[in-house]
């Protein structure tokens, strides 16, 4: 139940956090940290202290903005994964402008499954051939519209967890060769370099395992910080389409 009062705060009363979000780039800016984006990991020098900032953009593209524009005041260089449905040419022009990096956040086995109503994961991965086709198609329009992109990182969807599977099964080295995929957001080349990482949460947890400023004033080497622009500020008509959605699919997939 505190869960899902906490949900119902957050998306449709919470007000911004946008000084919050302010007050830990600049902490870790003033206890000499790089902000690095992904796709420069091979530049991350021994002992170094480095931030990786990621932005999972899954919904709420202006929150995005917000973020970016506190990012672009501070001289910050980061990674904005977006979707698909999140794939909004004003925030790759300005997120480019700044320096930023922009990477393919997919989903395709996950929108495979949904589908076709896929239970079980031997099902989804005799299909991992179409379902590949799928997202090479979807990976060069995204590429026509972001430019050039050699990150991705996968996105959770409820599908995934009912069956087990991430979307990184599809993503094999022979595909990532072909499209230039240089690193998938979960390769163990970053994970093992990462010293400290760190995620957002929904309202009033906001954050696991601690906030990043602990981890700043640790003096962590290496930390790794996944931010959800949705969790940053109300929006009550984007969450109430979004749990539509989030409804209509669960109960469309559950049928027989």
């Amino acid at each position: 139940m505190n869960a899902l009062l906490g949900r119902i705060y957050q998306d449709y009363f919470m007000p911004g956090r946008w000084q919050e979000y302010e007050s830990l780039l600049r902490a870790a800016l003033d206890a000499g940290y790089v902000f690095l984006p992904h796709r420069e990991l091979g530049s991350l020098r021994e002992g170094q202290k480095t931030f990786f900032l990621r932005h999972d953009v899954d919904s709420d593209v202006p929150l995005a903005g917000k973020m970016l524009a506190i990012e672009s005041r501070l001289g910050i260089r980061s990674t904005y994964y977006l979707r698909l449905c999140t794939l909004d040419g004003e925030l790759i022009g300005q997120a480019r402008q700044a320096g930023c990096e922009i990477g393919y956040h997919y989903e395709e086995l996950a929108a495979y499954a949904k589908a076709h109503r896929l239970r079980d994961p031997a099902q989804v991965m005799d299909a991992l051939p179409t379902i590949q086709k799928e997202f090479i198609h979807n990976f060069h329009a995204f590429v026509d519209k972001a430019g050039e992109v050699t990150t991705a990182a996968s996105h959770g969807d409820f599908v995934n967890r009912r069956l087990g599977l991430r979307n990184t099964c599809l993503l094999t080295p022979a595909l990532r060769r072909e499209l230039g995929i240089v690193l998938e957001a979960y390769d163990p080349a970053l994970e093992s370099r990462v010293t400290a990482r760190i995620s957002d949460r929904e309202y009033p947890a906001l954050w696991s395992p601690e906030p990043p400023e602990a981890a700043v004033a640790r003096g962590e080497t290496v930390i790794l910080t996944l931010v959800h622009p949705r969790q940053w500020q109300r929006a009550p008509l984007s969450r109430l389409g979004q749990d539509w959605t989030r409804l209509r699919e669960g109960v469309r997939y559950g049928k027989q």
